[in-house]
């Protein structure tokens, strides 16, 4: 089994639950997963985070991570998930791994990251939109891309253009 991962519960809350189920090879699109585990997977109703969000930030960062959790929970400090760049202290991509039997990621960066933590086979498949792979495609392809007639850059996402995707 192949399965996809991202941040968009409506689709990933699913495929999580069979991945567990089913042991394969995960896909790990989105460096940092923590949204969709502590806002959706953990989160029950009337907003309350179950303790499991806590057991497993310990779990996967030990006494800090816990200490994080129990704080950003309790309102003792802002939420972690809040903040663009403490989060990727805490991205919870661990808990996607749960049973899988290899990951696939898009960077380098990030699968050495993995395979400092976790015990499965990591493997990164540059994504043809950074730049050292677009330059290696120029080099096989007709040319580089054509520089756009009015100066300005043009950026093409797939997905919302949410904190963590947006360019200042």
């Amino acid at each position: 089994m192949l399965y996809s991962r991202g941040t968009y519960p409506p689709f990933h809350r699913a495929i999580h639950e069979v991945s567990k189920r089913h042991p394969g090879i995960v896909i790990l699109h989105d460096r940092v997963l923590h949204h969709l585990f502590a806002l959706d997977t953990w989160q029950g109703q009337g907003g309350a985070i179950d303790r499991t969000y806590v057991a497993r930030m310990r779990a996967y960062y030990g006494e800090d991570g816990a200490r994080v959790a129990r704080h950003s929970v309790s309102g003792a400090r802002r939420p972690v998930w809040e903040d663009d760049h403490e989060v990727v202290k805490y991205p919870l991509d661990e808990e996607a791994l749960q049973g899988a039997l290899g990951a696939v990621t898009h960077s380098h960066g990030h699968a050495r990251y993995l395979q400092d933590r976790w015990l499965g086979p990591v493997r990164a498949l540059e994504h043809p939109a950074y730049r050292d792979v677009l330059a290696k495609g120029a080099s096989v392809s007709a040319g580089p891309a054509r520089e756009r007639d009015d100066g300005r850059i043009q950026l093409t996402t797939i997905g919302h253009v949410n904190a963590n995707k947006h360019s200042d």
